[in-house]
């Protein structure tokens, strides 16, 4: 079994990923570039969790009374949206953080560099 060391994604990799999870999602003043920047040292799977912790956000601000709700009530509750605006970002940054720290990276690559290639 040879194991390989993958390196964080890149700026324009972030960006690709990014665009990927908000597929679809209707924003306002939101920049991928600027979430792409923000992302350094976080995985494909940290970006998607921004993302999803952007949109929840959102979810969770239009409808505040959601999480009360039961039964016959949320059946016919119709959940209310707007589009998404770069403050869900900044919160959904500020809740997650990237899952692997400045000297794990560090760990890999001098593992890239003594048993990779």
């Amino acid at each position: 079994q040879r194991k390989i060391y993958i390196p964080m994604p890149d700026t324009e990799a972030r960006r690709v990923v990014i665009k990927i999870h908000l597929r679809g999602a209707e924003m306002s003043g939101v920049s991928i570039d600027g979430i792409a920047q923000k992302t350094e040292y976080y995985s494909g799977r940290d970006i998607m969790n921004v993302c999803e912790e952007a949109v929840i956000g959102m979810v969770r601000e239009c409808n505040p009374k959601l999480q009360e709700m039961e039964g016959k009530q949320l059946e016919l509750y119709s959940i209310m949206t707007r589009p998404l605006v770069q403050a869900d970002f900044d919160r959904a940054l500020e809740k997650i953080k990237p899952s692997v720290s400045l000297d794990d990276l560090d760990k890999f690559r001098d593992w890239e560099r003594s048993f990779g290639g």
